[in-house]
């Protein structure tokens, strides 16, 4: 142990410090973030899943070191253990939120841009502790100012930029009319959140008719013949937000030239069951940028919970 302290101090001595951004840990996440969301995501060279998780996992390994950085720039901040499995968990937590909770996930793509609503994104969770061996490796002599300063400024713009708008090629999507139809003590409004090659994803938007009101969904698209049913069924507590995924081969449907279909909702509540019927149409759309989701637009990344397909 004495050896031990001696040779922290010996650092110390040698102007070492504990580690920070400019270090290859953090500039590999830093690089991929940018690389991947400015570059990759809509160029057609990886699958729209595998840039989705990439973005997660560089963020996750970035993040917790940009947060440690700018907390550490108070004279008083604490030691660099507590700061650093603070930022951490933090991290983590706000994260975990985003990807599972429907209003939170609402908030974030209303305050900055579409943040998918996809439980296993949680996959890219275990990326923080990379950022805690980072952080709580031994101190290294710094960089110089100008140089950290420049990749503060540079993670902090990765971090919480979105993915400027492509244009790219043409592609079948889902398309549905938005329109509020009443279920039991609510009003619910379902739209097309996410449409790419591997299915379809449909948001809803619930409103209550009563003061306190919470609704099941449980839906089934019907398309070419066959039936695809979402799953689990979800619960919403109103007014809240909600998501349900289907997962199939919508580049097989489209092939086999379906052009329309029909979705269908079950809404249970406590003052009664309903089911709505709205027709979808099964386009392709020519050259366009993304929009946000919240637009009513196609998203690259494929709905992530299992769906099971039923025979018609």
């Amino acid at each position: 142990m004495q050896g031990a302290g001696s040779a922290a101090e010996a650092r110390a001595a040698n102007g070492a410090r504990p580690r920070g951004l400019v270090h290859p840990t953090p500039l590999v996440a830093l690089a991929v973030l940018l690389l991947n969301d400015h570059a990759l995501k809509g160029a057609g060279v990886l699958p729209g899943w595998l840039t989705g998780k990439l973005s997660d996992f560089a963020g996750l390994a970035l993040f917790p070191v940009l947060l440690t950085t700018l907390v550490e720039l108070h004279p008083r901040a604490p030691r660099r253990l507590v700061v650093a499995l603070g930022s951490a968990l933090a991290t983590g937590l706000v994260f975990s939120l985003l990807k599972t909770w429907p209003a939170a996930n609402a908030l974030a793509n209303a305050a900055w841009g579409s943040v998918a609503l996809d439980p296993t994104d949680l996959v890219a969770l275990p990326a923080l502790l990379l950022a805690l061996h980072h952080l709580l490796a031994p101190p290294v002599l710094p960089a110089p100012r100008a140089v950290q300063a420049a990749v503060v400024l540079a993670s902090a713009a990765a971090s919480i930029a979105t993915s400027p708008a492509h244009t790219r090629r043409g592609f079948a999507v889902w398309q549905l009319d938005r329109q509020e139809r009443p279920a039991g003590c609510a009003r619910v409004t379902p739209f097309v959140a996410k449409s790419g090659k591997e299915g379809l994803g449909v948001g809803l938007r619930v409103a209550s008719l009563e003061r306190a009101c919470a609704v099941s969904v449980s839906g089934v698209l019907r398309a070419g013949g066959r039936v695809f049913a979402s799953e689990p069924e979800i619960t919403v507590t109103a007014p809240g937000h909600g998501y349900l995924p289907f997962l199939f081969d919508d580049e097989a449907l489209w092939n086999s030239g379906v052009r329309d279909g029909e979705l269908e909702l079950r809404v249970r509540s406590a003052t009664g069951d309903a089911t709505i019927s709205l027709p979808l149409r099964y386009v392709h759309e020519g050259e366009h940028p993304w929009v946000r989701r919240d637009q009513g637009a196609a998203a690259p990344r494929a709905p992530s919970a299992k769906t099971l397909e039923v025979a018609r």
